[in-house]
């Protein structure tokens, strides 16, 4: 495991050595990418900590499939994650390939958008089960 960290390393420095300027556009496309996805990760934390796991949301909407839904978005998004991590950090992929990642993270991000407006429309959010059976009770 330490020689493929530091050989990992060694490839990287010396991809700054030979194209300063690319090997630049891709740490800058890592920063972001890195920055992204966290904003992602730090929205499902608060998701998980205000609505999922106490098991309280607003009274108009339905604990369940906002639990539901959170999770199918965590596996989801994960999974692209995990793709998208792989091409983009690795030392073997073009510059082509990065950039199509990056749009692909961008495309994620609208389509996050996208479903959490359009999915609160549905009627199954509507059906007043503010509490779920893991919330405690307030005596």
């Amino acid at each position: 495991m330490k020689q493929k960290i530091c050989s990992y390393c060694q490839k990287y420095l010396d991809n700054f050595r030979k194209k300063p300027l690319k090997a630049a556009i891709i740490l800058l496309m890592q920063i972001l990418f890195l920055l992204g996805w966290g904003l992602f990760y730090f929205f499902l934390y608060r998701m998980y900590t205000v609505i999922v796991i106490p098991g309280q949301t607003l009274p108009v909407e339905n604990i369940y499939a906002e639990t539901f839904f959170t999770l199918l978005v965590t596996i989801v998004f994960s999974y692209c994650f995990y793709r998208f991590f792989k091409i983009l950090f690795s030392n073997r992929r073009s510059l082509q390939s990065k950039i199509s990642v990056m749009l692909g993270s961008v495309i994620c991000a609208f389509v996050l958008l996208a479903l959490w407006n359009s999915v609160r429309a549905l009627p199954m959010f509507s059906q007043d089960v503010d509490r779920a059976f893991w919330a405690q009770n307030d005596i």
